[in-house]
């Protein structure tokens, strides 16, 4: 099973951490990342995909990569009908299900945290295992849209292994030591 993880970024020297942190958390998979920016045309970024002959593709989704995004995935989706799609990120979290109903070329969607939920339905996709079991996401099942539980946050991100043990990119690098907004931490 060929696996892709990709990010339109906004710009060229930009990196994106959350692939890089679920690629890390999959090790047993041999996952590749694929990185554009929102400024390259969809078609050629649609043919570089398809040059990584994906079975399962994933995308980070952001506020300002999600229309592009979109567009990616409905033209990949014409191109390999049986290409399954992922989507992850802060701007698909909070409203799954209506947008798995309006886009039907999307298969599932990550709410919250990925690398946890990433792993288990690339393990129920590949051992073509109960998606119900999986927490965090929505999925089709037939033509019912089904949400399943929600997972709770990691609790120690020590569990997540080094994002960049495998490669520097020749870009911005970025990393968390912690989760979620500053404001929530803010000691008045």
């Amino acid at each position: 099973m060929n696996i892709v993880l990709a990010s339109l970024n906004s710009k060229y020297i930009h990196s994106n951490l959350a692939i890089r942190y679920i690629k890390s958390y999959c090790s047993e998979y041999n996952i590749k990342l694929f990185e554009a920016t929102i400024n390259e045309n969809i078609l050629d970024i649609v043919e570089r995909i398809n040059d990584l002959e994906p079975d399962v593709i994933g995308f980070s989704c952001y506020i300002w990569n999600i229309e592009n995004t979109l567009k990616v995935c409905s033209t990949l989706k014409k191109t390999n009908e049986n290409l399954k799609i992922i989507l992850g990120g802060p701007e698909v979290s909070f409203d799954g299900e209506s947008l798995i109903k309006k886009f039907d070329y999307i298969d599932y969607i990550i709410e919250g945290e990925g690398e946890i939920t990433f792993k288990e339905l690339i393990d129920a996709i590949f051992n073509n295992e109960n998606l119900y079991n999986v927490k965090g996401i929505v999925f089709k099942d037939g033509e019912k849209i089904i949400k399943n539980e929600s997972r709770q946050l990691i609790q120690d991100l020590n569990i997540l292994p080094f994002p960049y043990r495998d490669e520097i990119p020749d870009k911005i690098v970025y990393y968390e030591s912690s989760r979620g907004c500053p404001c929530d931490t803010l000691l008045i």
